[in-house]
């Protein structure tokens, strides 16, 4: 599915619904790589969103950064958030990097 039917389907109404969904699109949500992705990181693009998963289920965000905002908004809408930090060695740079990955369960 290609970025731009991504959004467009999650902004869409749920015609299914999914275990888990997973979006590594932008660098983080402060960080957009195209402005037509901002909607998805905002309170209402979020529960657009989640009308998309089963109950019980995750929804994963990739990100290069922290962001407390949009912590603060999957706090607000799902019953469970967390944040983990993944380490990694970037052979490129000769360096460790750490990302985050936003979890949040219906």
């Amino acid at each position: 599915m290609a970025r731009a039917d991504f959004f467009r389907t999650l902004r869409s109404p749920a015609g299914r619904r999914y275990d888990v969904i997973l979006v590594e699109l932008d660098h983080s949500p402060g960080e957009n790589l195209d402005s037509d992705n901002l909607p998805f990181y905002t309170v209402e693009g979020l529960r657009q969103v989640r009308t998309h998963l089963r109950e019980e289920e995750v929804l994963a965000v990739w990100s290069s950064a922290s962001h407390d905002r949009f912590a603060s908004s999957l706090e607000e809408l799902f019953s469970e958030m967390r944040i983990e930090t993944v380490q990694w060695h970037n052979d490129l740079i000769d360096e460790d990097q750490f990302e985050i990955i936003f979890l949040a369960r219906r």
